[in-house]
């Protein structure tokens, strides 16, 4: 396994500084985006030709937001009766705010929802609180996850690796009615077993694995996360789950009073799940059954991490590989644990999904290349599938569409159709410097590889599709754009914004 703590182009420079002056552009400023030419499948790497091109689609969704000097969606649901919600976040100039963090104080921060263009209400957190993500449920209700401030300070991680002058959140859950009123509230709590505070730490030279106990995870039996702690919710037949980085990785089958039904731990605390910026990712998949599958980052001394804690090696069925998964019953007992993904590649990981018996993994790996766009190693997407049983890649790609690739989110409908959407047709330097501006994509990729792309977005500067979420045959998108790529602002510190949207195509 190669070591991949960096990340893709850092997302349009990733701080959005204290430079220059907002957007001037229209706040009803109309998409022009146009889903794309069918193209032949890629052969061997070649470009895959995206240009726009007319068709007729739907779009009773679209709006962006172009006022505020800082503007982003980070979040997009929608349900079966078309209701869709979206969290976002707004800045203004002089704020060191950074578009790459999953949340973060300092935006002016909002849950809206909408039937069609028609807000039905917009909700803010309490003073002290952060949106950290939101789930849809039934009944027009929303589960809403928050990050709220505690006012005591880390100190020192016993590896003097992580900030010890950062806060300490706490995570609360609150369900809100169809008009935004509040239904229900309470906190995360999770008294701890007797090995989950154990902090583990890699030594480089001697190969060896220690640890001690970080007692200042949990307070109150309540999991301190620091500042952009990885936190998520997903709903599977109206049954809420959270996948955080509380005491290491840990699933929480939730509730309808908002209780913790069950939790399991898949991965024990250490450095690289606690960081700011480049921590190691996770996802979660809910098979119609109730079994789970929780797929975790894992590099280099990561894995040595993971044996000595549960005392037993990950089965290893694709050397190279560098994603755990564990699969669980669906009372939450660990079935199975194996490493997954692209042989000889250093992959991320950022959608799982069942598919009957098999997981299908997709994310972006950075590799090797002669004809790399920017330097000698190129970003792609990659689609895995694996047999959930053996643990055993069975089937593997790496899509290849203009340039650099890299895949933000992708979808499994229910028919089976395969969607990723990130951004395309850029280069990086092997410094991580990005050299020109990419462009969003949305594309579908076939059983038998084929891609076929479904949307360019036509946007100044740099773009990317950030999320996606299909219901029926109406695919909802959020995006960035107008955003740039380089700490001083692409040499123009008047350009120092990011605008954001929201948008609806039909599939055919």
């Amino acid at each position: 396994m190669k070591m991949m703590r960096l990340a893709p182009a850092l997302l349009l420079a990733g701080v959005l500084a204290a430079c220059g002056s907002g957007s001037d552009s229209p706040a009803n400023e109309k998409p022009v985006d146009q889903p794309g030419d069918v193209p032949q499948p890629p052969a061997n790497g070649d470009l895959v030709d995206i240009a726009p091109a007319p068709s007729p689609y739907n779009r009773d969704v679209a709006f962006a937001l172009t006022l505020a000097y800082q503007s982003q969606v980070t979040h997009l649901d929608v349900n079966e009766d078309g209701v869709w919600c979206d969290i976002r976040r707004l800045g203004g100039y002089g704020n060191d705010l950074y578009t790459t963090w999953n949340w973060q104080p300092g935006w002016a921060q909002s849950l809206q929802c909408h039937v069609g263009a028609q807000q039905i209400f917009s909700h803010q957190p309490d003073d002290g609180a952060v949106i950290v993500d939101m789930a849809m449920l039934e009944a027009n209700r929303i589960l809403v996850l928050e990050a709220v401030a505690t006012g005591r300070f880390i100190g020192a991680t016993p590896d003097q690796e992580v900030d010890d002058s950062a806060e300490f959140y706490e995570l609360r859950l609150t369900q809100l009615d169809g008009n935004g009123e509040v239904l229900q509230q309470r906190w995360l709590e999770d008294a701890p077993d007797e090995t989950e505070l154990n902090y583990y730490s890699y030594d480089l030279a001697t190969k060896e694995v220690s640890y001690s106990v970080f007692e200042a995870l949990s307070h109150d039996d309540r999991p301190q996360l620091p500042l952009n702690g990885f936190a998520r919710l997903q709903v599977q037949d109206g049954v809420p789950y959270l996948l955080a980085h509380t005491y290491g990785v840990k699933v929480y089958r939730l509730n309808s009073d908002l209780t913790v039904a069950w939790d399991q731990q898949l991965m024990p605390a250490y450095p690289w799940l606690y960081r700011e910026s480049l921590s190691n990712d996770s996802r979660l998949a809910i098979r119609e059954d109730g079994s789970v599958a929780v797929a975790y980052e894992l590099f280099d001394e990561d894995v040595a991490v993971y044996n000595a804690h549960f005392e037993q090696p990950l089965l290893d069925a694709n050397p190279g590989a560098d994603i755990g998964v564990t699969v669980l019953s669906p009372e939450g007992q660990p079935e199975r644990a194996f490493l997954a993904g692209m042989r000889d590649h250093s992959e991320g990981i950022n959608a799982l999904f069942w598919q009957s018996d098999e997981l299908v993994l997709t994310g972006s790996t950075l590799h090797e290349k002669a004809d790399a766009a920017g330097g000698t190693t190129e970003w792609d997407g990659y689609v895995a599938r694996v047999d959930s049983t053996s643990g055993e890649t069975t089937q593997s790609q790496l899509l290849h569409i203009h340039d650099e690739d890299v895949a933000y989110d992708a979808l499994l409908t229910d028919g089976g159709r395969l969607l990723i959407a990130g951004k395309s047709g850029y280069g990086q330097a092997d410094t991580g410097s990005q050299l020109n501006y990419g462009y969003g994509v949305i594309y579908e990729v076939s059983d038998d590889g084929k891609v076929e792309p479904l949307l360019k977005l036509d946007r100044p500067r740099d773009s990317v599709v950030r999320g996606i979420q299909v219901v029926g045959d109406t695919l909802y998108y959020r995006f960035d754009f107008d955003g740039f790529i380089t700490h001083t602002c692409d040499n123009d510190d008047t350009q120092c914004w990011l605008k954001s949207g929201v948008s609806n195509l039909a599939l055919d």
